[in-house]
């Protein structure tokens, strides 16, 4: 009897599901005619669900955006240029339609891909929305927007992939403040900050954001975070403690930086706008100040003292200088290119270029700049010997031009600099930036810090770390990293700490340097590629 009412109620639903055409599933004529013509026996249930004859399953995703082509075809798949017959686990086509295949995890548990950095049109489409979803399915969270209204269980709710594997050998000369932080880590394509036990090494929990993170900084005694998203005109307040958002500030333009003055508990956002940026007070968490400045800021520095603000303009990539007073003074200190890192420390500016791969240093000052100064300055930028002398020709008759007409250049070039000179004093407070020293570094320098009078410069072409005499200027060591990835970012634990994190955007590791040792003392596997990671102390009971 048992067995007669199951057989009557699953033929109820299965006539429920095929009479309905309402719950049918629009499977993209096009696409369908494609994969018979491959695979004859190839079976499309109603919902949508592609049955190859090996039992291999794919789900169907519509993209939001459909390419009218005259012919279907493959054009991208993960792994990368499989064939259908090979069953990648991901099928694009030309039309913009995909398959994604159901891989199986272990008895009655299946999940989807796990790479990350999938194109658009699959992480922008849906699944069929009256689609049976299969039993045990758990979807990752960096495609978890395909889902739309279906009901299917997170990685990160479940806790699948949450514990990270670690070498097993313990390494005793760690700092043992290692073992005090907790590394909050983002990724590429993924709108996930992941936040892990420094000591256990295992996943503590994983933040959902509300878009893909492009830069987050700690603040008050680093219980909070200030998580900027791409494409978004807010800020994100994240409670560590609480594992959650707890609050959002909210802009009429992007956020593209922030930089937080620890010491005197407020940030500086810059944004896409023309001529500002934003002070927040980090104890309200509130803006307090819109700071005029000249043009659009990026690679936004605080000095190690709080006492000035660089920038580089994007518009013209001259680096400008605010000194943080009630004045907020924007000072032009030179020409730059393709800075990847600034450094301002005791009235010294540090800048690694990334086409020249130059480390370069300079001498803030209040001193006027000497002619021959002016010139090394001018020089610094770019410009050939030639070139400069034929701008500063020209700057003198278009002077002189202005003036008198064609009557005594000479004495009008006299008259010009009388002038230059006189405006120089009756403003003798501004800052300027005298160049000091060059030197060569790594080839594609992308970061660099400064620790015990020693530049730590990071090359991502050939993961080396050059170590550079912040006095002499002399390149005291190369080191080969021990990783074949592309190397992004090194942080130190803490101002006072000797051990800095090294990050790479291919492998899935990082490894603990000793900035003392100058070496790698552990490098340690993770589940996913990185692509920025910062580290805080273990929240304190303390609230906003």
């Amino acid at each position: 009897m048992n067995k007669l009412k199951k057989l009557i109620f699953a033929s109820i639903i299965f006539s429920i599901f095929v009479c309905n055409s309402a719950f049918a599933y629009n499977f993209e004529p096009k696409l369908r005619k494609y994969l018979l013509k491959q695979e004859p026996n190839v079976e499309i249930r109603f919902d949508g669900l592609v049955t190859f004859p090996d039992g291999s399953r794919y789900l169907p995703i519509t993209p939001s955006v459909v390419e009218n082509v005259a012919k279907v075809k493959i054009d991208y798949t993960y792994p990368n240029k499989k064939q259908l017959k090979e069953r990648p686990e991901v099928i694009v086509f030309n039309n913009n339609y995909s398959l994604v295949k159901i891989i199986p995890t272990g008895a009655d548990k299946y999940t989807l891909c796990s790479y990350e950095g999938l194109p658009m049109s699959v992480k922008t489409g849906l699944l069929p929305q009256d689609m049976l979803v299969p039993s045990g399915l758990i979807v990752p969270d960096h495609i978890k927007g395909i889902m739309g209204d279906l009901v299917i269980p997170l990685v990160s709710e479940v806790g699948i992939g949450k514990k990270l594997v670690i070498t097993a050998k313990k390494y005793s000369n760690i700092d043992k403040s290692v073992n005090d932080k907790l590394y909050l880590t983002t990724y590429f394509s993924s709108n996930l900050i992941r936040v892990f036990d420094a000591k256990t090494s295992k996943a503590v929990y994983t933040l959902n954001l509300n878009g893909m993170p492009r830069s987050i900084r700690p603040f008050y005694n680093e219980r909070y975070l200030f998580v900027i998203l791409r494409g978004k005109d807010h800020i994100d307040i994240v409670d560590l403690k609480d594992e959650s958002i707890a609050r959002q500030l909210d802009l009429n333009v992007e956020p593209t930086e922030i930089v937080v003055d620890n010491s005197n508990n407020v940030a500086y956002v810059a944004t896409k706008e023309e001529n500002s940026i934003y002070k927040i007070d980090c104890k309200d968490v509130t803006f307090v100040e819109k700071i005029k400045i000249t043009g659009i800021p990026e690679n936004l520095t605080l000095s190690n003292d709080g006492n000035q603000l660089a920038y580089i303009d994007k518009n013209t990539s001259k680096l400008y200088c605010i000194t943080i007073d009630e004045n907020y003074r924007v000072d032009e200190f030179c020409d730059t290119s393709n800075v990847a890192k600034l450094i301002i420390k005791d009235d010294n500016l540090y800048l690694v270029s990334r086409t020249k791969n130059l480390l370069e240093k300079y001498k803030i000052t209040k001193k006027a700049p000497t002619e021959e100064e002016h010139f090394l300055n001018e020089i610094r930028s770019g410009k050939t010997v030639e070139e400069y002398e034929n701008e500063q020709k020209k700057a003198k008759k278009d002077a002189h031009r202005k003036a008198y007409g064609k009557r005594y250049q000479e004495g009008m070039v006299k008259i010009y600099h009388k002038r230059k000179s006189s405006l120089e004093e009756e403003d003798p407070n501004f800052y300027r930036a005298q160049f000091l020293k060059e030197v060569m570094v790594a080839p594609k320098p992308i970061d660099m810090i400064e620790y015990n009078n020693r530049l730590f410069v990071l090359g991502a072409k050939e993961n080396e770390l050059y170590i550079v005499n912040a006095d002499s200027f002399d390149v005291e060591m190369i080191i080969k990293l021990p990783i074949n990835g592309f190397c992004n970012k090194i942080s130190r634990l803490n101002n006072n700490s000797n051990i800095a994190l090294i990050t790479n955007v291919v492998e899935k590791n990082y490894l603990i340097f000793d900035l003392d040792k100058k070496k790698t003392i552990q490098k340690v596997p993770i589940d996913t590629n990185l692509s920025d990671i910062v580290i805080v102390e273990k929240s304190t009971n303390e609230r906003l």
